[in-house]
């Protein structure tokens, strides 16, 4: 289930304060919270993966990046989050800018921590990621539609489950 969301705002405004979203309440809790044997976490996130290809089927996108408001309150396609740019018409431009952006951020932790960067493992990664992804992608050179997809890393910070473990909504 998708809560109804009933007002948001998101920027900080003198009428209403800091940015907010009123929504529908969701009964259950959020499958971070509860202490799971690793069965268990399969199991939710095996019905989180199964939501996810529905979403990522029913919601197509002419483009890649992040879904956020205008200057008008719409929703539309603006840059993605982790890279700062786009949106994105192709695959490969999002996975060029992936790889770049990752290898700015593995350099900039190497001369942080004072490492000589080709005495550090794993600094070939983000290079072979971009050479790597024709190879091992279907879209590759895909110029959409691109389906709905939610890379937050904190996803069951959000995702909610019953007594039973069954997935409730987001």
């Amino acid at each position: 289930m998708i809560p109804k969301v009933f007002d948001y705002c998101f920027r900080e405004t003198p009428q209403y304060g800091p940015p907010f979203l009123v929504m529908e309440y969701l009964p259950g809790s959020p499958a971070n919270s509860l202490s799971l044997s690793i069965r268990q976490q399969r199991l939710v996130l095996q019905q989180l993966a199964y939501r996810m290809a529905e979403l990522y089927h029913q919601t197509p996108f002419g483009f890649i990046g992040n879904i956020t408001p205008d200057h008008y309150g719409k929703f539309c396609v603006g840059p993605d989050p982790e890279t700062g740019e786009g949106p994105f018409f192709k695959a490969s431009e999002y996975y060029k800018a992936v790889s770049k952006h990752r290898f700015e951020k593995y350099i900039e932790n190497v001369l942080e921590s004072n490492l000589a960067a080709a005495d550090t493992p794993g600094m070939h990664l983000p290079l072979l990621f971009e050479h790597m992804m024709p190879a091992m992608s279907h879209d590759w050179d895909s110029e959409g539609p691109f389906g709905l997809w939610n890379t937050d890393p904190r996803l069951l910070d959000h995702t909610m489950v019953d007594a039973q473990l069954n997935f409730v909504g987001w």
